[in-house]
């Protein structure tokens, strides 16, 4: 809970930045420890940096953050559109209800 006694939520969101992916697990030297690490998955790819690991952020609405966060990461990565950014295929409007009508 944040000092106005509201609940607050952390959402921590693994990056792929170019060839390399981060990943997040529970270890390291103490058990209560979360461990970041960043691959490429390839032995002769080699980097001393990596630019986007993780996108960490916070906030009371746990749906709205999530929505935010992916906004936020399709923004900075230019690799995918959200769902809010897409339309709809024409074929759904002859659905109905249910797909067996």
């Amino acid at each position: 809970r944040d000092e106005g006694g509201e609940d607050t939520y952390v959402v921590l969101i693994p990056m792929v930045c170019g060839p390399y992916r981060s990943s997040l697990r529970c270890g390291g030297l103490e058990k209560d420890q979360l461990v970041t690490t960043v691959e490429s998955g390839d032995a002769a790819v080699l980097c001393n940096q990596a630019a986007d690991m993780c996108y960490i952020a916070t906030g009371s609405d746990p749906y709205a953050l999530l929505s935010d966060a992916f906004a936020a990461i399709s923004a900075r990565s230019a690799t995918f559109r959200v769902r809010t950014q897409k339309t709809l295929p024409p074929t759904l409007d002859l659905f109905g209800w249910c797909t067996w009508d």
